[in-house]
């Protein structure tokens, strides 16, 4: 598969709060989500050939489920020279009014 850096497609509102819902009445335990800074973002964006991010569901050491992001080029590797860990999770950073997190 040839990477394009258009891959993902947007959705709406609704369907983003049917999906977050659900996870969240299947998981009532686990992190809601994760935030990354756009510095951190870009980063990944910024290497040479980086088309896209890949986020993989990994479990850290707490043995909470987790986010690792790394770029990918466009031949549709992953580019392992810069790999994101370390999120903001919610709960703890949530936006409390979002429809996401309600």
């Amino acid at each position: 598969m040839v990477v394009t850096g258009s891959e993902g497609a947007f959705i709406t509102q609704a369907e983003a709060v049917t999906m977050t819902t659900a996870f969240r009445t299947k998981f009532q335990k686990e992190v809601k989500a994760h935030m990354v800074g756009k510095d951190k973002l870009m980063e990944i964006l910024a290497q040479e050939g980086c088309e896209g991010i890949r986020v993989y569901n990994s479990v850290n050491v707490k043995g909470e489920l987790d986010v690792i992001l790394v770029g990918v080029d466009s031949n549709n590797k992953d580019m392992l020279n810069l790999i994101l860990d370390r999120t903001s999770p919610c709960p703890n950073y949530c936006d409390t009014t979002s429809a996401l997190c309600q």
